[in-house]
């Protein structure tokens, strides 16, 4: 009703992001492609991205899939996206997301209940201000939104990082299905997922990774191993950037030679 629109580009756009602020993310594949954005200011109010109707009908249980970024940092209350699916006649909310990420992270919905004229879905985006008079630090973005079958072995999600020295962190996830067994791949910012260090974790969900190099930004996906030939979708990437090294004494510093951010 205000403010807006939607827009859709890719890299290049000047915009805050996951960064806090930054400059804009690669799309979710991170292939260059493009995603739709929400560059907010103030006012926005009411600023919708709909979806076309889909025939689920060769569907046993719909499922509703996409990816999202937004800064969560430098304003409050955040701002908000709120999905919701149509029933004929009205809109009806299915989830209200106000939060941060640091990346990409997968959101899901199951759609059964959401089905109108015996076999459709419809599906719309709002953004919403959160009515902080920094509402510009919020950008938003959405990239590769599916309706698919609700897979048989769920994607984990919240991924963060703790404990991180100059050459080690925990990486740590959520498993939102009945997993006890993940893969996990790791490499140099915005490699491409296959290149990387990859390792299996069984029964907990955090792995301690070593021998990162200081003041170095990664990327890290993780998805779960549900049975033989049954592995989820992969969630990620998510970003971390290794601290300074620590030195032990006797040090000096006289400024002639230094490690850059130290």
């Amino acid at each position: 009703t205000s403010g807006g629109p939607w827009t859709f580009g890719g890299p290049g756009f000047s915009w805050n992001t996951s960064g806090c602020p930054g400059s804009s993310p690669l799309d979710h594949t991170g292939n260059s492609g493009k995603y739709a954005a929400m560059d907010f200011s103030v006012p926005d109010a009411g600023v919708i991205l709909t979806m076309p109707p889909v025939d689920v009908s060769a569907l046993t249980a719909p499922y509703l899939q996409f990816y999202f970024t937004m800064c969560g940092v430098g304003y409050t209350p955040l701002n908000q996206l709120n999905v919701e699916a149509f029933d004929g006649t009205n809109w009806n909310l299915v989830s209200m997301i106000q939060q941060g990420t640091t990346g990409w992270e997968e959101f899901t919905f199951t759609l059964t209940s959401y089905i109108f004229n015996t076999n459709q879905v419809q599906i719309r985006f709002r953004a919403e201000d959160g009515g902080s008079t920094s509402t510009y630090y919020g950008d938003m973005a959405i990239d590769d939104v599916s309706i698919i079958e609700t897979p048989t072995c769920i994607s984990p999600s919240a991924l963060s990082t703790s404990n991180s020295t100059g050459s080690s962190t925990t990486l740590s996830w959520v498993e939102r299905g009945s997993a006890v067994k993940w893969e996990v791949e790791y490499g140099p910012q915005n490699f491409t997922l296959g290149s990387g260090n990859s390792s299996i974790v069984n029964v907990d969900t955090f792995k301690m990774i070593s021998g990162l190099t200081p003041v170095t930004s990664y990327s890290w996906y993780v998805r779960a191993i549900c049975g033989s030939n049954d592995t989820s979708a992969w969630t990620g990437p998510s970003s971390f950037t290794t601290p300074c090294a620590t030195y032990t004494p006797p040090y000096s510093q006289d400024f002639t030679t230094y490690i850059p951010n130290c």
